[in-house]
């Protein structure tokens, strides 16, 4: 069994790799950008419609407006469909780092 410290060690020494670079915050090859654009390619249609019209509308009151929901309801649907897109996210970060860590070994 691997020694836990040396686990959280090659994390320690990966998780720069991961870390946001303002230069290149919407550049086509920066894997974060990937990483997003395929999580959001996985979600539903219904979902990546409300995702994609709250980036457009700018707001939760003017997306409710088009969804003719409340803002209450409007804010809880963008907050869970946010959610599952930070768990893939997250879950498909630390596959790769899994990855990385048993092709060092």
């Amino acid at each position: 069994m691997d020694d836990p410290r040396k686990i959280v060690r090659d994390f320690r020494e990966l998780l720069p790799d991961y870390a946001p670079n303002p230069d290149a915050l919407l550049d086509e090859e920066d894997d974060r950008v990937r990483r997003l654009k395929t999580v959001i390619s996985h979600l539903d249609d219904w979902k990546r419609n409300v995702i994609v019209l709250y980036a457009d509308c700018g707001s939760l009151r003017k997306l409710g407006k088009r969804l003719d929901l409340s803002h209450s309801s409007t804010r809880r649907v963008v907050e869970e469909i946010r959610q599952e897109i930070l768990d893939a996210y997250y879950e498909m970060v630390a596959e790769e780092i899994n990855q990385q860590i048993k092709t060092k070994k």
